[in-house]
């Protein structure tokens, strides 16, 4: 059962789910933020947040806010399920238009992207603690953090994916990887909309990205090569948008041929919405919290698809406990005995980072599911 609403006018629109998944943000070229209750019918009506002077390019949640940038250059911030902004977290002086917005786990740091080729690290506690990440050749499209928080993700205007360590004061550039996804100059281009997003698996041991050759292919963290491919007959044309649902289980993608569901297990097509895609996604995301499935696209639209994963089949958001001894043996072979003060020294706090599995690449999803 699927819930259409036109979101905003024609153009490349956006969203972003609350961690609690009870609230879902869209933005759009009509420089309007929309908030909608997440399990609402299509008759809701929406608050509007109407701050923007340029059109909403990205939208991010940390635990009790909400962030939208876009052309207008600035990074605004709401309360949760507010419309009211209530600041700027970032502007960029030159005008350079902000391409996407990601905050870590714990809701301590975001990562900007933008038109300019360094990235900003805002620590969301200081917002005067800037770290820039230089090294991609032109402006940076998507940003996307390790469930450990150590490690950032950048896909550039330059074909470039680049793995950063921020786990201290001065970042590191851990890894470069080129060929992967295309590059793309023209920011007016119908494939700039194309969310080019890496998509972390929540154990942390590989992830998932859309490649020039309209593939899907998973890459792994310890060699930093491709490690397996999604492939279906089914599948034709680029692959717009894609992302894995919180527990890993599942992968969902979009392309002119339709929505689909896939099993990270098997890489194999489970669930399919509709032949095809009148418009093209956007950006496209599984509730945090429930059976639910959602995107944007070019016309603006706003689709919601509940309970894409059938009942009798693995929930999207259940997970099932991994022994301890496996965790601390993971985090000891790759980041030392002392990884938990590591992350906590830099965090600025006594919060421990979670435990995340990082060893034995594709071959967890039947322990961490």
């Amino acid at each position: 059962m699927a819930a259409v609403n036109k979101a905003h006018d024609a153009g490349q629109a956006c969203l972003a789910f609350s961690r609690d998944g009870s609230i879902l943000y869209t933005g759009g070229s009509d420089l309007l933020a929309r908030v909608w209750q997440a399990n609402k019918g299509p008759d809701f009506e929406p608050s509007i947040a109407m701050e923007a002077e340029g059109p909403i390019t990205c939208l991010a949640a940390s635990d009790d806010s909400w962030f939208a940038g876009g052309t207008d250059s600035n990074l605004r911030t709401y309360v949760k399920g507010e419309h009211d902004m209530s600041g700027i977290i970032t502007a960029n002086p030159g005008g350079d238009s902000i391409r996407s917005v990601a905050v870590d786990l714990h809701s301590k740091r975001i990562a900007v992207t933008s038109d300019d080729k360094a990235v900003k690290v805002i620590d969301l506690k200081d917002t005067k603690r800037i770290v820039l990440l230089e090294g991609h050749s032109r402006g940076v499209r998507r940003a996307a953090w390790h469930p450990s928080g150590i490690l950032l993700a950048t896909c550039g205007c330059d074909g470039k994916i680049i793995i950063w360590d921020v786990l201290g004061t001065e970042p590191k550039l851990e890894k470069t990887l080129e060929g992967i996804i295309p590059t793309v100059i023209d920011t007016e281009a119908p494939e700039y909309c194309h969310d080019c997003s890496v998509s972390w698996h929540p154990s942390g041991q590989y992830f998932v990205v859309a490649t020039r050759t309209h593939e899907i292919i998973s890459v792994s963290k310890s060699t930093w090569s491709k490690s397996a491919t999604y492939t279906s007959n089914d599948l034709s044309g680029a692959i717009t948008a894609l992302c894995l649902s919180p527990n890993g289980a599942y992968l969902a993608s979009a392309s002119k041929s339709g929505v689909f569901v896939w099993s990270t297990q098997d890489r194999k097509v489970k669930y399919r919405f509709g032949e095809s895609q009148a418009a093209a996604v956007t950006q496209i995301a599984f509730s945090p919290s429930s059976n639910l499935l959602a995107w944007t696209d070019m016309d603006g639209s706003l689709t919601r698809w509940k309970d894409p994963i059938p009942k009798d089949a693995p929930s999207p958001c259940e997970v099932k406990k991994v022994e301890q001894t496996v965790h601390s043996k993971a985090r000891a072979a790759l980041f030392g005995e002392d990884m938990d003060d590591m992350v906590d020294d830099a965090a600025g706090d006594n919060e421990k980072e979670p435990d995340v599995v990082l060893d034995n690449d594709m071959d967890m999803d039947d322990d961490f599911v």
